[in-house]
């Protein structure tokens, strides 16, 4: 091993390399931290989206039910209205042909 002790210029090397290695870790950081940041915000954003979708799948799955529990209401209406004029045509006739 080397029993020699370190020079004063040796020292400054080691400190100036370690002081630039230490500013590209800074920066490298930073940068991982600025996109970890952006992911972050794109998932509040998906998961808002996300929430939105279910919200309005509820509300359409709420609608199909309510449609298939009353699945001839428009029929019922139209049968509704040919009753009432058969009702007043016979009570038109009667009137008429009596």
């Amino acid at each position: 091993m080397n029993s020699l002790p370190p020079t004063l210029e040796s020292l400054a090397t080691r400190v100036t390399a370690l002081e630039t290695s230490s500013k590209e870790n800074h920066e490298s950081h930073g940068k991982i931290y600025e996109r970890i940041d952006g992911l972050e915000k794109g998932h509040a954003v998906l998961d808002n989206s996300l929430t939105n979708i279910w919200q309005v799948l509820k509300e359409i799955q709420a609608d199909v039910k309510e449609m298939k529990a009353r699945p001839g209401k428009r029929y019922d209406r139209a049968v509704e209205i040919i009753v009432q004029w058969l009702i007043v045509g016979i009570l038109g006739a009667a009137v008429i042909f009596k």
